[in-house]
């Protein structure tokens, strides 16, 4: 129920059943289902030229890669950032994305620094001309104590995680500012909330995503664009 209204605001458009069904179709790709052939044609394709940017997108099964073909399954050209060198399950991911007839520019590099985010942004506006949605999904972690934790470890998943969301938002904003229209989803996590065993600089990092993205909101509101969560886990 709360997925459903999370995302009902984020896409005012959508019915409850067409919401359903969009978050089902994520959890299918994240099974390996192609569910192309199971359901009307009439109920895809309610973002047809929309453009959504989403970070954090790899070959392998992963919530990114079932986002982009979930976004790609309702008509939406895509701009992806990843991580790994373009390979053969990329080129893979690429094509059955545009097997649904939509356009795809993929942009490699780490999204934490400026650099990479800068052009994220840039190559997605000039490809396309408009971003009606940022979806910031990329992130790392792994298991230490606190007192294990080096300064390095640390860092990094602070700016993968939390800097990234910073600078990806920083970058489009403006261009959404002057369409009036913008919809900006962090993915954060339910251990942002209840703390995890040996993650503590994982939890820090989504929870800060959950109180920028709350503040962001109430900035960005005024101009059309609207800033939500999603937090995932049992």
């Amino acid at each position: 129920m709360l997925l459903h209204r999370r995302i009902r605001h984020l896409f005012p458009s959508c019915n409850r059943s067409s919401v359903s069904l969009s978050f089902e179709r994520v959890g299918l790709y994240l099974w390996g289902i192609d569910i192309r052939n199971r359901f009307p044609w009439s109920i895809f394709m309610r973002l047809m030229g929309s453009t959504v940017l989403i970070t954090g997108v790899g070959p392998e099964l992963g919530l990114g890669r079932a986002l982009a073909m979930a976004f790609a399954a309702e008509g939406a050209n895509l701009s992806l950032n990843h991580y790994v060198p373009m390979n053969d399950g990329m080129r893979a991911l690429r094509d059955e994305i545009e097997a649904h007839g939509v356009s795809v520019i993929f942009t490699q590099g780490d999204i934490s620094t400026e650099k990479v985010a800068r052009e994220f942004i840039a190559r997605s506006v000039e490809t396309f001309g408009s971003i009606e949605v940022l979806l910031n999904n990329a992130y790392i972690t792994d298991q230490h104590l606190v007192q294990d934790i080096t300064p390095e470890v640390w860092d990094r998943v602070l700016a993968v995680n939390l800097r990234s969301v910073y600078l990806t938002c920083h970058f489009a904003v403006p261009h959404m500012i002057k369409a009036g229209y913008g919809r900006i989803i962090n993915m954060a996590s339910q251990i942002a909330q209840k703390g995890g065993l040996e993650h503590s600089h994982y939890a820090a990092s989504k929870a800060g995503i959950i109180a920028f993205t709350k503040s962001i909101a109430l900035e960005l509101g005024a101009s059309g664009i609207t800033a939500n969560c999603i937090a995932p886990g049992p």
